[in-house]
């Protein structure tokens, strides 16, 4: 999923970092799934942390 993709299914205004040096691998952080954290990497998704538990997905498995 590309940076435009996440921001369009989050409702969310991610950007790349503003150092060139940053915008190959970094994190964002959903507004609305603060114990969730998005590692985006040459502009994609790859990887998705979960920071707490008890954070349940979409099919309610915690």
């Amino acid at each position: 999923m590309s940076l435009s993709q996440l921001n369009a299914a989050l409702h969310e205004k991610f950007e790349k970092p503003q150092n060139k040096e940053d915008q190959g691998c970094f994190y964002v952080n959903p507004t609305k799934h603060p114990d969730v954290s998005l590692m985006i990497e040459n502009g994609h998704l790859v990887r998705i942390d979960v920071d707490k538990a008890g954070v349940a997905t979409a099919t309610s498995v915690h």
